[in-house]
């Protein structure tokens, strides 16, 4: 900040960013910018050319007051403005009115700001390349140090290497889903075209996640809320919350259908009767007795080890299926596992009456709804520009590329490998399709279980803040009261809703399928486009060169939206018939 105050008129600023400042707020009457080189800049509203004002006024959040305390905050507001009128505006424009505000208005600040703790201290430097439309030249610059002996703490966010950026991201993205990958092909898709549906939909996730890190350069955001509201509107902000909050939900309905698919083979390797041993009954007694308890956790920090763990079962899962597709021992007719009549009543035998390699038909977009989710992390695009060290639009692509690389090789083994097991009688949740007795495929499951047992409470907070969000910002609701106050009876509503859905739906790739087609569809291929286009028309022009390029983008668009329609109705058609 352009100053350290304890003073309540400090929690008036509202922080944004653009293509060439760090931070702007709006401070009473007074816009204070911080260069990217980490200078700061006081500019008088009222001092900026009409034409530059609205550039500059169209990527600020409009001062929203606090319900409790407005009108205290209006009092300081107007007082602020009062103090910032005594400064005499000369007629000048573009780098003097910075130097002028330099001089004038940032002293007035100051002044009006000052609290018990006054050993504050600003240096400001008028060093920038580009301001919102006005050039600057760069050998014209002047320093201003404001007296005081001592200077505010920097807050630098944290950054992370190439490597580091390239591991969190296939961690953040890969996810239980790939194991319904594999049933994705056994529904009638050749696997060479499976193949390449995976590395095509693979390379649009990972350009349209890319541009989500140009739209951050572009337009300084550095979270999904703030990169909808500079670019579609802030009246929809709202939308993004609700869209979190959806997907989260739709999570939390897999995470638990896949609990029940796991487990009741791991309690049937115990020798729980069989009576006792329902996928209903496993599911019911996991949400009453481990979900709720852990969901109801207030401090959540515990179980951030949960991502280690669920990419670890990630890595093995696909091991293991790669192993037992190659080793011969789920083999028709000669495998250990499907030899003889006990083996046979327990799990079907694999079959590949219809297996094909160039088949190609709707039934594929079954497995282009899974891919759908499966690619989905869109949303944490510019956390992961914000945290990337030396970010720049061409680094980030290149470590989003080598993520989403990585990802496709690992999704394109799992889908191949048990496809290559089972053929098709491959069911929803790939883990179903092995033995109890097989050892391997037990860890398999009990690591899988494992791992979204611990890490349901995580989605669970997003299903509840977001829906929170929504409340707060659509119709005005305390967000505490959702978070904090009914937090409790909130949560097991919720939790009874998606149990509910779980026992109901016992193929989890149905909901896989449906949320894929229905949302990874709009947030992987169809809004980071939209938000990049208004991005580029933003920062370049609408209507510029750069724009028009920038618009070719749509053509992902236009894919994604067809996806999405048709994979509703195929994921549909398939579940009920």
């Amino acid at each position: 900040l352009l100053f350290e105050s304890s003073s309540s008129s400090a929690s008036t600023i509202i922080m944004k960013q653009t293509p060439h400042f760090l931070t702007i707020a709006l401070l009473g009457s007074t816009v204070i910018l911080q260069h990217s080189n980490s200078c700061c800049y006081a500019v008088p509203s009222s001092a900026i050319e009409s034409s530059s004002k609205s550039r500059l006024i169209n990527v600020l959040l409009p001062l929203r007051k606090n319900k409790r305390h407005g009108r205290r905050q209006a009092d300081e507001q107007r007082q602020i403005s009062d103090a910032n009128t005594d400064v005499t505006e000369p007629n000048c424009s573009g780098a003097n009115y910075i130097l002028h505000a330099l001089e004038h208005v940032v002293p007035t600040i100051l002044h009006h700001n000052n609290n018990e703790d006054s050993n504050n201290v600003v240096a400001v430097e008028t060093t920038m390349d580009h301001a919102e439309g006005y050039s600057v030249d760069g050998n014209n610059s002047k320093s201003i140090i404001i007296e005081g002996n001592k200077q505010p703490e920097s807050s630098s966010s944290s950054s992370s290497s190439m490597t580091a950026s390239i591991s969190n991201l296939v961690n953040n993205v890969a996810g239980a889903g790939i194991l319904t990958l594999s049933a994705g092909v056994a529904k009638g898709t050749g696997w060479m075209q499976a193949l390449l549906i995976c590395g095509i939909l693979g390379a649009m996730s990972s350009h349209t996640f890319a541009l989500i890190g140009e739209a951050c350069h572009l337009t300084g955001e550095t979270d999904f809320k703030g990169l909808w509201g500079v670019t579609i509107g802030q009246n929809s902000a709202y939308l993004v919350d609700l869209l979190i909050a959806v997907m989260c939900f739709a999570v939390t309905v897999i995470y638990i259908g896949i609990l029940g698919d796991v487990f009741t083979p791991l309690l049937a390797s115990v020798g729980l009767p069989d009576a006792m041993n329902g996928r209903t009954t496993n599911i019911l007694a996991i949400s009453t007795f481990a979900l709720l308890p852990l969901s109801l956790i207030q401090n959540l920090s515990a179980l951030a080890f949960t991502s280690t763990l669920g990419f670890a079962s990630v890595l093995y899962t696909v091991a293991f299926v790669l192993l037992r597709s190659l080793d011969g021992t789920y083999a028709l007719g000669t495998g250990k596992f499907v030899v003889d009549q006990v083996s046979s009543s327990i799990i079907q035998q694999p079959s590949f009456v219809h297996k094909s390699t160039w088949n190609l038909n709707f039934a594929a977009l079954v497995l282009a709804s899974n891919l759908g989710l499966a690619y989905v992390a869109h949303y944490n695009g510019p956390i992961f520009y914000r945290e990337l060290e030396d970010a720049c639009p061409k680094k980030f692509g290149k470590m989003v590329h080598i993520a989403f690389g990585i990802l496709t090789a690992l999704y394109t083994v799992i889908m191949l490998a048990g496809y290559f097991t089972f053929g098709d009688v491959t069911q929803g949740n790939i883990l179903l399709n092995y033995h109890p007795s097989d050892m391997l495929s037990t860890l398999a499951r009990f690591a899988t279980g494992l791992s979204i047992l611990f890490g349901f409470p995580l989605v669970m907070v997003g299903v509840v803040e977001g829906f929170a969000g929504v409340l707060s910002s659509r119709f005005g609701i305390d967000r505490t009261l959702c978070c904090e106050k009914r937090r409790s009876s909130i949560i097991v509503m919720l939790l009874s809703i998606v149990t509910f859905l779980a026992i109901t739906v016992q193929d989890v790739s149905f909901v896989v399928g449906l949320t894929g087609a229905a949302f990874g569809s709009f947030i992987v291929y169809i809004l980071p486009v939209t938000i990049y286009c208004k991005s580029v028309g933003l920062a370049k022009g609408f209507g510029s060169l750069e724009h028009q390029r920038a618009k070719r983008n749509y053509f992902v668009s236009y894919m994604g939206t067809f996806l999405g329609v048709v994979g509703v109705y195929m994921t549909i058609k398939d579940y009920l018939g």
